[in-house]
């Protein structure tokens, strides 16, 4: 699957979201528990971006500029979706902004002490 939707994207997915999809892709009730995390169909390229996620009522994007230095684990942008459409970097990779997604909708905290 994940090499159909690189073929479909005419390019290779960043490891760490190959990963991510490989592990988790197909639990849907996961991805859309409250925003969508897309799973590998519903990933797409537009405006020089990999959209790879969305808020619940679609005000709110998440994507991977492709064009980053760090192409393994490449930092998140977010814009709103208005006429606008300015991109904001989340400052986290792939994985950690997954994390903390799915982390607030399940209420999961994490304490700074051992």
């Amino acid at each position: 699957m994940i090499a159909e939707t690189e073929h479909r994207l005419g390019m290779s997915l960043p490891p760490e979201l190959s990963a991510f999809h490989h592990q988790l892709g197909s639990c849907k009730e996961l991805l859309n528990a409250h925003n969508a995390i897309f799973t590998l169909e519903e990933l797409e390229i537009a405006d020089g971006y990999l959209f790879i996620a969305e808020e619940e009522q679609n005000i709110v994007s998440w994507a991977i500029p492709l064009q980053q230095p760090n192409h393994t684990d490449p930092i998140v942008w977010q814009r709103v979706n208005d006429l606008a459409c300015a991109w904001y970097s989340e400052e986290q990779g792939v994985i950690e902004f997954f994390r903390t997604m799915l982390d607030w909708t399940f209420g999961i905290e994490h304490s700074s002490t051992g």
